[in-house]
């Protein structure tokens, strides 16, 4: 995945020289750059991740079962990952931040129920 933002940022930089700014461009680059560190560094506490974790990406059965597809870019991270991109891409901002603390709760509960320890709300927030 590391390798696929790369190429993802220096085309959108190609793409739009001129519109963004130099600064806008080096920041994007220099992101884009970490990514490989960032997606492989899974920290003290880690689980298998979906890494798409989205709503196109899920599927809900008429008893409240939720199925996650698309496992193409399952890896190891923090355990927030999924959820942090399913809040990120599922809500505009203002909702987001409205249900992100009761999702992140809901969240976290569930790992505390399924028998996860040693792993503070703080951490996974």
């Amino acid at each position: 995945m590391g390798d696929v933002v790369k190429l993802a940022a220096r085309t959108f930089v190609e793409r739009f020289d001129g519109v963004l700014s130099r600064q806008a461009a080096v920041t994007l680059l220099d992101v884009a750059e970490a990514i490989p560190e960032w997606l492989g560094e899974p920290g003290p506490t880690f689980t298998l991740t979906h890494g798409d974790y989205r709503l196109d990406n899920l599927m809900f059965t008429s008893s409240g079962e939720v199925i996650a597809l698309d496992w193409q870019t399952v890896q190891i991270g923090p355990a927030g990952r999924d959820v942090a991109y399913f809040l990120e891409t599922a809500f505009e901002p203002g909702d987001r931040r409205a249900v992100e603390d009761d999702a992140i709760d809901a969240f976290y509960e569930a790992l505390v129920a399924n028998g996860v320890t040693d792993y503070g709300r703080d951490v996974c927030y």
